[in-house]
């Protein structure tokens, strides 16, 4: 993550300097969604104690299922 950090400090620079404006946004918007995971981990780690690990494996595993309908459809295209 620090290298997206990095990345997105360089693409200010650039856009700084005339490059493309908005190169910087995806960058930063990862780096952003990490931060927010730490904070909502903290919150919910104060306000459910060990418990709250159960809340992240939640969300993991239904990330997981979300995302198997999406690689099912990238190889159906691949492979026409």
């Amino acid at each position: 993550m620090t290298g997206t950090f990095v990345k997105a400090g360089q693409r200010i620079a650039g856009a700084l300097l005339g490059e493309d404006r908005k190169a910087w946004l995806p960058h930063m918007a990862l780096w952003l969604a990490l931060v927010g995971g730490a904070v909502a981990g903290a919150a919910m780690q104060t306000l459910y104690g060990a418990a709250a690990l159960w809340c992240a494996a939640a969300v993991a595993a239904g990330c997981c299922l979300a995302a198997g309908p999406l690689d099912d459809a990238a190889t159906a295209r691949s492979a026409e």
